[in-house]
């Protein structure tokens, strides 16, 4: 690869984890006064409750099947190949 496709590749990877991180966050943020109202939760729940699924999400995405625990059967059921 060359410096610009270089170049294009890093740019093309940041811009869209940045589209990515923000369509994620900003709605969330917009959103808690609206579920401490509707839910009867406090701020600190929601967030605690939205820090343990991103936690759990980067766990999934870690060990995505079975396999992780020593198993060779991945999480959708099917058996590995």
């Amino acid at each position: 690869m060359n410096r610009t496709t270089d170049r294009a590749l890093i740019f093309g990877t940041a811009m869209t984890r940045t589209i990515g991180w923000n369509t994620l966050f900003v709605p969330f943020a917009l959103m808690v006064q609206p579920m401490e109202a509707t839910l009867g939760w406090s701020r600190a729940e929601i967030n605690v409750a939205f820090t343990l699924g991103i936690l759990i999400s980067g766990v999934v995405a870690r060990c995505g099947s079975v396999s992780c625990y020593s198993v060779s059967v991945p999480i959708t059921g099917s058996p590995a190949g």
